[in-house]
């Protein structure tokens, strides 16, 4: 591997940081945060997780009673700098016989995978290249859910806002709410300064007395995701709202297509003419 010269390394490949302690921009209060999904399920036993697994997400997943995780991470380096730098106990994550690494595009393994799961979770960063913005389509939902099992629970999130959301990012967190929804019926939304997006075939659960006794009959204990957060994030008017707005953005689902809408919305409105249909089309994939 090649010689890192700060304590943090960069990974170009991938778009993403390795931080010891610090989250990534966008992702505060991040650690933990992907036990959400898994605690919507009653019972995880197999695991989906399609980057950052390096930089704590492998940790939190493994606190769940899961039986096997598939981690796809395209770039090497991403494994090689986080056992070089992070703390032991994000590096014993890689010795723990449930988890296999896959060294693949994550786009190609979703569609190649023979196996199904119980939890997908997508965590990368939001769509600012032409390369990320293909995991946010209606494409690659329809492919999720091909390998989801039945009662089986999809998972990815945005940088939002805590309080108000710019027009150009509730058109752009709409877009990818009403794209869910037209592939798994079910689709919740967690508030905050990152948006976690929740969707099932089945209906999801907003009981946050449930997802106390889930995490208390697994034993976990965790930063961020704790009693007191579950109970917050369920019962505050944001949580009502985050829902309201993003319905009431009324966006069409989105169709096949070759132009990289959440990447246009992104980098300026100029270009959005360009996207409109009679139809109203909104959020449209590129090649996989």
């Amino acid at each position: 591997m090649g010689h890192f010269s700060h304590p943090c390394p960069f990974v170009p490949a991938s778009g993403l940081s390795v931080h010891p302690g610090k989250p990534p921009p966008g992702r505060k209060g991040w650690n933990g945060g992907q036990g959400l999904p898994l605690l919507e399920h009653p019972h995880p036993r197999s695991v989906l997780l399609i980057g950052r697994g390096a930089g704590g997400d492998l940790r939190e997943v493994l606190k769940h009673p899961v039986e096997e995780v598939h981690y796809v991470e395209l770039d090497p380096l991403v494994i090689e700098a986080a056992q070089r730098y992070l703390p032991p106990q994000d590096r014993a994550v890689f010795n723990d016989p449930r988890v296999s690494v896959f060294h693949l595009d994550g786009r190609l393994y979703v569609k190649r995978s023979k196996g199904t799961f119980d939890v997908i979770i997508v965590d990368l960063p939001e769509p600012y290249t032409g390369q990320l913005n293909r995991f946010y389509t209606q494409e690659f939902f329809q492919e999720a859910k091909n390998i989801l099992k039945e009662g089986g629970i999809f998972s990815l999130s945005l940088p939002s806002a805590e309080n108000y959301l710019s027009p150009e990012l509730a058109r752009r967190n709409a877009s990818v709410y009403h794209t869910l929804r037209s592939v798994l019926p079910s689709v919740m939304v967690l508030p905050g300064d990152t948006n976690f997006f929740l969707a099932s075939f089945s209906p999801l659960t907003d009981d946050y007395r449930l997802l106390i006794q889930r995490l208390r009959e697994r034993g976990i204990e965790n930063r961020w995701v704790n009693e007191p957060y579950i109970e917050y994030i369920f019962t505050t008017d944001r949580f009502r709202l985050i829902q309201r707005d993003l319905n009431e953005e009324k966006r069409s689902p989105a169709k096949p297509g070759h132009v990289p809408y959440l990447l246009l919305l992104r980098y300026g409105a100029l270009a959005l003419p360009l996207l409109l249909r009679p139809e109203g089309g909104v959020l449209r994939g590129i090649p996989a």
